[in-house]
């Protein structure tokens, strides 16, 4: 699973003003009210369509999944009764079946039942040439889905896949199931009223949604779990951390994920407040256009992310909330193959652009023939950590002999399905991006994941990386999978279609009102909102 990280945007003073002044007051029913503050507007609340960080926060209060992950990281219930197993008879014996079975008496928000025709019609869309859903190259193992009654979906899968439970129908992570009653005559999904206002099945609906004084989500009396204890989420978006922290220490928010290592210290000691820290799958990045010059060359690319200065990134971009990265897996996570990052080595970066051609010139610029080395990062705009690094980079990267240029743009210009990293209009990029607790990577390594199908926004393409994604994927035995991810992390590694920075700690402040609350290291702390009360 994909999802694009968005660090907390700065804004200018009179938005961080203005974001302040329509907190809402406290009332009456303030005892059941929670009041949540993000960093960044979503632009849709169709999970089928939306991709940011927080579009897919969100989705998790709104909407439910088949499965869901949990504070641990695993993989738990949600619509269907037990986590489909082979031990369970939930997954056949050749793996490639996988039957689940729905809770009874399911209902959506507006009173409509829920069956397994609503899954049935959500893979339908989700299929739909016409629909720009983010994750569709990880449904192509799905030869059919089939709603063998009104409680039972069983899925066909065209080779077995050992990560298929983890990755299919996982809400808050482009797996929410829509109604088919709401939107079965929808011409046009993206244009449809369900992306302002969607009826989902999850624990709070969409009372409203305004892009100046944000959303109200009340408590669903129809959630299979029962009507949530806190009445009403209102959710405010402050851009601005310093506006944000301001807000909670004044006592009006109660919640704020995303909160910058920049705004700890502000935070720090507030006594209705706690801080909450832990580590995910969040990955800070280089992306680099393998099919556009200079990046088309494997050693510029290695040049540039072999010179990259991992431990000060952790250090002076995220003030230690961070570690750094060598590949595209954690270092915890039981698949990886390097536990420690190595240090900078311009040394050897230099080489790499020597033997490429490119000789240091008397200005301290690099050139090859009349061509010098000049080229531009992309990064989001008002992403302090983001900025932080790029600016570091932007230094390093001139001691090595090469004049590059920071270029920013807002996070939907950037991640949009029609956005600059779909459509290639960048020569690299240093973003962020969420990955699911699977070690499966095809969505950004494999050559049928390029944009829209898929996050392979670097146009990589290594028919060895193909087939060894292919054998990870649909080998049920640890040992081959093992050896396929290592072949596919020295490929990668070689050929440098991307460069690992760091893995971000993800922190954020929880009133002590809150009881229930369990941070989630992979997609939404919102996993579990319905168990959340006030003390």
């Amino acid at each position: 699973m994909i999802r694009r990280r968005v660090t907390a945007i700065a804004a200018t003073a009179a938005l961080a003003a203005a974001a302040l002044a329509l907190l809402p007051a406290a009332s009456a029913a303030a005892d059941s009210v929670v009041r949540i503050g993000l960093p960044q507007q979503p632009n849709t609340l169709n999970p089928l369509v939306g991709g940011e960080f927080y579009e897919n926060y969100l989705d998790e209060a709104i909407f439910s999944g088949l499965v869901v992950i949990d504070s641990r990281g695993n993989v738990a219930p949600d619509l269907i009764q037990n986590v489909p197993t082979k031990r369970n008879g939930g997954i056949s014996g050749d793996g490639l079946t996988i039957t689940y079975i729905l809770q009874p008496g399911l209902k959506w928000q507006d009173g409509a039942p829920l069956t397994a025709a609503d899954v049935a019609f959500t893979f339908k869309l989700m299929r739909d040439p016409k629909v720009p859903f983010p994750l569709a190259s990880q449904y192509t193992n799905v030869a059919s889905l089939e709603a063998r009654d009104k409680q039972t979906v069983v899925v066909h899968l065209k080779k077995p896949d050992a990560d298929a439970v983890a990755e299919l129908f996982v809400n808050g992570q482009n797996g929410s199931i829509v109604p088919e009653h709401v939107l079965r005559n929808a011409a046009d999904i993206r244009k449809a009223p369900f992306s302002a206002k969607p009826v989902g099945s999850g624990p709070y609906s969409v009372e409203s949604w305004s892009r100046d004084t944000g959303l109200v989500l009340r408590a669903n009396p129809r959630y299979f779990r029962g009507r949530p204890a806190i009445g009403e989420l209102r959710v405010r978006v402050i851009p601005d951390t310093n506006t944000m922290a301001i807000a909670l220490r004044a006592g009006d928010l109660d919640f704020a994920p995303g909160i910058t290592p920049a705004a700890v210290s502000m935070l720090r000691g507030t006594p209705a407040i706690r801080l909450d820290e832990a580590p995910t799958e969040g990955l800070v990045w280089l992306i680099d256009r393998v099919d556009a010059p200079p990046f088309d060359d494997a050693r510029v690319r290695r040049a540039f992310g072999l010179d990259a200065g991992r431990d000060a990134i952790a250090r002076k971009a995220y003030l230690g909330y961070a570690q750094p990265a060598v590949e595209l897996v954690p270092p915890w996570s039981p698949w990886a193959t390097v536990r420690h990052a190595p240090p900078a080595d311009p040394k050897g970066a230099a080489k790499l652009l020597d033997d490429a051609g490119w000789r240091l010139g008397p200005d301290g610029v690099r050139t090859r023939g009349s061509q010098k080395l000049s080229v531009t990062l992309t990064t989001i705009a008002g992403g302090r950590a983001l900025l932080t690094t790029a600016t570091l980079l932007q230094a390093q990267w001139h001691e090595l002999g090469a004049d590059v240029a920071i270029k920013t743009a807002e996070a939907n210009q950037l991640y949009a399905p029609d956005g600059i990293l779909a459509k290639g209009e960048f020569q690299f990029a240093l973003t962020a991006i969420g990955f699911a607790t699977t070690p499966d990577r095809s969505t950004v390594l494999s050559s049928h994941s390029f944009p829209p199908a898929g996050s392979n926004s670097a146009h990589y393409a290594n028919a060895a990386v193909d087939k060894a994604i292919e054998q990870a994927q649909t080998s049920l035995d640890p040992a081959t999978r093992r050896h396929a991810f290592a072949a596919i992390e020295k490929a990668v590694a070689a050929d440098a279609p991307y460069a690992p920075l760091v893995w971000e700690h993800t922190i954020v402040a929880v009133s002590k009102k809150i009881s229930g609350f369990k941070q989630e290291p992979v997609n939404s702390d919102l996993w579990n909102v319905y168990e959340w009360k006030l003390q």
